[in-house]
C-alpha cells in the first residue's frame, strides 16, 4: 500500500494486486478518503487469473544467468 495527500485535504490509498507475492503488471486500486471517510473507488483488480507459464529456477542457475547477461 502507497499512500499520498492532496491539497484538496484527499489522501488516496493505493493497491497493486500480487499473485503469489508477485505483483500484477497494470493493477491498481486506489481508495479516496477524505474527513476519515471513504469518498470512492477506483481501480483495476482481476477476480480470475490464469497463470500457464511460471517457472521454477535453482539459485545458482539464476546467477548464471543473471552474470552471463
Amino acid at each position: 500500500m502507497n499512500q499520498a495527500h492532496d491539497k484538496l485535504g484527499y489522501t488516496h490509498y493505493r493497491y497493486q494486486q500480487t499473485y503469489n507475492n508477485i505483483p500484477l503488471v497494470g493493477t491498481m486500486y486506489i481508495v479516496h478518503v477524505k474527513n476519515q471517510k471513504v469518498e470512492s473507488m477506483n481501480g483495476l483488480i482481476y477476480d480470475q487469473i490464469e497463470v500457464s507459464n511460471i517457472t521454477n529456477i535453482k539459485e545458482q542457475e539464476a546467477l548464471k544467468f543473471a552474470l552471463n547477461y
